[in-house]
């Protein structure tokens, strides 16, 4: 992997085989620099080649210490503006701002946490295999968790991509594509991981409470995320392009937090800064009997599967 940040000395020792050298003098390839002057990078660069990590299916790493924007966000302009990648890039901020979830709620981007943002052009996955990539991106953090942790944390999946430890949220993904001709091209994952801090997060009733990682009882270093998290997107990636998405969805509904739970489901639009605001009747409540590979859910007294809306546990819901 090549490595490229503006803080060498906040990631020593994160990558064996480093030796890092300043940029200055260095002709950097136009895609580097691209991304360098997108992502918010510092005036200090500095590059290492064959840094070890995530089973070399990364071919580059950009670690930015305070990225002024969304990550996701700035990919995705780049990628959309025609830009074509050369190998699977992952990004990662140390800290930032402006950072965003779905449909753009705000996401507190705290030091110590994990920000990681991962690109791949994927040539021709079948459009089909979409929604096998939120899959994809919610169980490498739930392995990523338990391999960093040593089995300790064992994370479950409230509908569709928010990840919890004991009811409470500790992560949260996202994911846009690029499709041609009915295959998609290059795809996007954006993963915000709380590892150290919890950020202080108003309750509301789909959000009723945050973790971090040290919260739950685990303090285990960044750097071990982060290299667990893109050593399990690597993985998954490579079983979705050998065997398809029977085995994700497999695994992600045996990681599911909701099958057997009493939920109450609403629009997407519905927006709550804090519990205390009255809200419109759901779309649908009841207990879910199951989860769908299309990733639906199955709730006793509906007939037809609810496909799209924010999930709230029926507790926090009255």
């Amino acid at each position: 992997m090549r490595v490229l940040t503006d803080c060498p000395d906040q990631i020593t020792g994160w990558f064996a085989g480093a030796a890092w050298q300043p940029a200055a003098g260095l002709t950097l390839p136009d895609q580097e620099r691209l991304f360098w002057e997108a992502l918010g990078g510092g005036p200090s660069q500095w590059v290492a080649d064959r840094a070890e990590g995530a089973t070399g299916f990364f071919a580059r790493s950009f670690i930015i210490a305070e990225a002024p924007g969304s990550q996701f966000d700035a990919v995705n302009k780049l990628l959309q503006a025609g830009c074509r990648l050369s190998g699977p890039l992952a990004c990662l901020a140390l800290r930032g701002r402006n950072f965003h979830g779905q449909r753009g709620r705000s996401w507190a981007a705290a030091p110590g946490n994990l920000h990681l943002v991962a690109a791949v052009r994927a040539g021709d996955l079948p459009v089909e295999h979409g929604v096998a990539l939120t899959m994809l991106a919610t169980l490498a953090v739930c392995d990523g968790v338990r391999a960093a942790t040593g089995d300790r944390i064992r994370p479950q999946i409230k509908w569709v991509n928010d990840i919890l430890v004991d009811g409470r949220k500790i992560a949260g993904v996202i994911s846009t594509t690029q499709v041609l001709r009915r295959a998609i091209t290059q795809f996007v994952l954006g993963i915000g991981l709380n590892v150290a801090t919890a950020p202080a997060v108003p309750p509301t009733p789909f959000v009723p409470a945050v973790e971090s990682l040290a919260g739950a009882g685990a303090d285990v270093p960044l750097s071990a995320v982060f290299h667990a998290v893109l050593a399990e997107l690597a993985g998954w990636y490579r079983m979705l392009r050998e065997d398809g998405p029977g085995r994700l969805f497999e695994a992600y509904r045996s990681l599911s937090g909701v099958i057997g739970r009493e939920v109450a489901i609403w629009d997407e639009t519905v927006d709550l800064t804090t519990g205390e605001s009255p809200l419109p009747p759901p779309l649908a409540r009841g207990r879910v009997r199951d989860i769908r590979p299309d990733l639906s859910l199955v709730i006793e007294g509906f007939h037809d599967p609810v496909t799209r809306g924010r999930l709230a546990f029926a507790e926090f819901a009255r």
